[in-house]
Parts: C-alpha cells; sequence; structure tokens
C-alpha cells in the first residue's frame, strides 16, 4: 500500500516513482485524502486484495491489473450439472 503515516498525518506517494500527493491529512481526512488526489490526477485502483496509487505523470504508464484465471466454468454453473 502507498499511504505514507507519520504521527497523525498520512498523504498518498506514487508506487511507480515515489512521488508525494501535494498536502499531507489528519487520520480522520481519508475521503478527503483520495478525492483531492483523483481531483489532481493520480489513479487509485483495486489490484486484487491492495490499492495501487499513481501519480498523474505514471498514470498513463501504470501496468494493466493482472486477472485472475478462470477455471473456464462461469455463470454459476457446475461440473456435476454437465456428467
Amino acid at each position: 500500500m502507498s499511504i505514507t503515516r507519520i504521527g497523525s498525518e498520512r498523504w498518498l506517494c506514487c508506487d511507480e516513482c515515489g512521488d508525494d500527493q501535494d498536502g499531507q491529512y489528519e487520520n480522520g481526512d481519508f475521503t478527503e485524502m483520495v478525492g483531492d488526489a483523483k481531483n489532481a490526477g493520480w489513479l487509485i485502483r483495486k489490484n486484487g486484495r491492495d490499492y495501487e496509487h499513481f501519480c498523474p505523470t505514471c498514470r498513463d504508464s501504470a501496468r494493466p491489473v493482472e486477472q485472475k484465471k478462470s477455471s473456464g466454468w462461469s455463470h454459476g454453473l457446475k461440473k456435476r450439472q454437465f456428467g
């Protein structure tokens, strides 16, 4: 995760280049921190159980999120239904 915390302050850090988000936020201002980052052009996306953060400079070169491999069975059907 790329949220830096020092004392009661936190801010985002780019997962690609390490650049910091402008401004620091108190612990209770998480929603404001994320909103300000998105408004400033940051890309924030979920990848598995973690979140990734990319600054405006790195957002376009961010590698795609790897998709989980499917077993080939979809629509909730189970193998035993097909014998």
